[in-house]
């Protein structure tokens, strides 16, 4: 069978991309995009205040066709989305539904709604983000480390300790909003997909509601083109918010930092005053955030930002705005010194900042070359070309960023805000880029930089005086880099043999977990993890094990279901049976039929082979 995968290699094949560093793929691709960008940003620019956004005229035949291909896109994506479900696996079909979606999106945005139907356009965008929520759902079972305290939580009736990062051990957003859900309905499965999805798909329709107020707020009513744009840009980079929809606990952060975001911006933009009732709620979503996932430095990082340009630039120190905002500044702050003083979230932050930091000295000062490391641990590297999407969007908002303070420069009338925001979004992003010289870890901060880039160019959009015709180019630009990164690894994960941080396990994994576990002598494990036995257990795999889910996640989930829980070894984690090889031997690729000699087989179905050490 095909795989997206396949074309990518072909078309690696095709440039001769096939051993090129990463790096010179993402600086290529990073030059390409930021040139293209700077000119049709730098041409396009005028100050007629007059100069409408776009000649939306009469609902005419183009109207019946656009309406038309959003009805279509509604009906492909309905039927993949259903497909895959069935066939537990990413089809085609939604694949296909998925760009044809982005296709019409981008034309509505680049179009005008006028042509459009409200409520097909509504429909077609809660669909859209209903998918990027499902991969649970999909695979058919949810199994990974947050499901380890969803399981704890569900057994024992309380929560003690995290099974995994050690930032999480306040209290596991995710897990209780799980736990919660599956008590309400009456649900009597921990693994549950169903439920899950539910709850994704309610954070990402969360998203879609703030981001139509906010577009309406400053538009007003009856302009959904900005909206539709918005949602591509949430689509628009591999860590775009709706492209890592399905990835707890980081999506909860994300979404509830993207909400206080959202309030906040609400009322710089219209100069509105803060009321209580507003420093309640952000107080509320960053709470909410902060416990889920460190990422919500995303409201550190737009509030401090916000607030420079008022104190600095628009010289609004007196006012009540930026009164109300330092408030804020103070109570995120406040939030999120607790969450360090509780947890060891400081202790995370300062292993990112180490990271930094010797990617800083390997880059300025390194005796020899050293390359990005894109998906640490990946004994399949993804093709070459589908790297292209990391670069393309930071290329973007540099191009913004040069623009707006060459005009700031010459004459003063430039975007304050978009140029301090996009100068901390780069910033984040240049500091993500050098920890993957050391480490895969550029997730902690290239998520919520890129998150917040999105939301600030739909807001530099809306405002900038743009000519027509460059405006729906660069809209049109936007649509592609939203198509490569939903077809990239971190969106479409079962159409490729790559390991992510974000692999999710498949029921069949799952399901031979079990039997797996149902064979194990625990008295065994008990003897081997306190060091009175050597472990001879060994499971083997094929190549493309990854293209069918991840399998050790559900080995994490029943280490914990069976042997932590129970009490059957003293361990706090699981991570203490992987650093130890205190179940099994070893797992490894089984490359050819030799590997089993001196071996005794226990299992050996689908795509494994338990064997045992003579």
């Amino acid at each position: 069978m095909m795989h997206v995968e396949d074309i990518f290699k072909a078309l690696d094949n095709l440039l001769g991309l096939t051993n090129t560093p990463v790096i010179i793929i993402l600086m290529l691709s990073f030059a390409v995009f930021f040139f293209t960008s700077f000119l049709l940003l730098w041409l396009g620019r005028v100050k007629d205040e007059k100069l409408r956004d776009f000649k939306n005229g009469a609902k005419t035949r183009r109207g019946h066709w656009l309406n038309n291909l959003v009805l279509l896109s509604i009906v492909v994506l309905v039927i993949g989305y259903v497909q895959s479900i069935v066939l537990l696996s990413v089809s085609w079909l939604l694949v296909a539904g998925l760009v044809l979606s982005a296709i019409t999106l981008v034309l509505i945005s680049a179009d005008g709604s006028n042509y459009v139907s409200v409520e097909k356009l509504l429909i077609l965008i809660i669909l859209f983000a209903a998918v990027f929520s499902s991969h649970v759902i999909i695979n058919g079972v949810e199994g990974g480390e947050t499901t380890t305290d969803t399981l704890q939580i569900y057994i024992k009736g309380y929560f003690r300790f995290s099974r995994h990062a050690g930032w999480y051990d306040l209290a596991p957003v995710d897990a209780i909003v799980k736990n919660f859900v599956l008590y309400s309905a009456g649900v009597n499965n921990p693994y549950d997909p169903l439920t899950t999805t539910i709850i994704f798909t309610a954070l990402g329709i969360s998203v879609i509601i703030y981001l139509l107020t906010y577009v309406k707020t400053l538009r007003g009513n009856g302009v959904f083109d900005y909206f539709a744009l918005a949602v591509i840009l949430m689509a628009v980079n591999p860590y775009s918010l709706l492209i890592g929809m399905s990835s707890p606990p980081t999506n909860f952060s994300l979404v509830f930092s993207l909400l206080a975001v959202l309030v906040i911006a609400r009322h710089v933009a219209t100069s509105a005053p803060i009321d209580y009732r507003t420093l309640i709620l952000v107080a509320i979503l960053a709470v909410s955030a902060t416990l889920a996932h460190p990422m919500a430095i995303m409201i550190l990082l737009y509030v401090s930002s916000i607030l420079v340009t008022r104190l600095f630039v628009h010289r609004g120190r007196g006012d009540d705005l930026t009164r109300r905002l330092i408030s804020l500044l103070i109570i995120v702050l406040v939030i999120y010194s607790l969450k360090a003083l509780y947890t060891a979230t400081a202790e995370g932050l300062k292993g990112v900042v180490d990271m930094i930091l010797n990617g800083l000295t390997d880059l300025l000062f390194g005796m020899e070359f050293r390359d990005v490391n894109v998906y640490l641990g990946s004994s399949m590297p993804p093709p070459r070309s589908t790297l292209v999407s990391f670069a393309t969007f930071p290329a973007f908002l540099s191009a913004v960023f040069l623009v707006e303070l060459l005009r700031f420069l010459r004459r003063g009338d430039a975007d304050a805000d978009t140029i301090v925001v996009t100068f901390v979004v780069l910033l984040a992003s240049f500091f993500a880029l050098v920890t993957n010289i050391v480490y895969s870890a550029s997730r902690y901060l290239g998520y919520p930089a890129l998150v917040l880039g999105g939301f600030q160019t739909l807001t530099y959009l809306m405002h900038a005086k743009i000519r027509p015709t460059y405006k729906k180019t660069i809209i049109i630009l936007l649509g592609v880099m939203c198509i490569l990164s939903i077809l990239s690894p971190n969106s479409l994960i079962e159409q490729y043999n790559v390991f992510t941080g974000g692999r999710w396990a498949r029921v069949e994994n799952f399901i031979l977990t079990r039997e797996l576990f149902e064979m194990l002598d625990y008295s065994y494990v008990a003897s081997v993890f306190n060091g009175f036995e050597e472990a001879k257990l060994t499971l083997y795999l094929p190549q493309d094990i990854l293209l069918y889910g991840h399998p050790y996640h559900h080995v994490e989930c029943l280490i914990v279901e069976r042997i932590l829980i129970p009490g059957i070894v003293n361990a706090r984690s699981y991570w203490d049976f992987y650093s130890g090889n205190r179940m099994f031997l070893r797992s490894e690729y089984l490359d050819s039929p030799n590997q089993l000699a001196n071996t005794s087989i226990i299992f050996s179905g689908w795509k494994w082979v338990l064997a045992w050490k003579q």
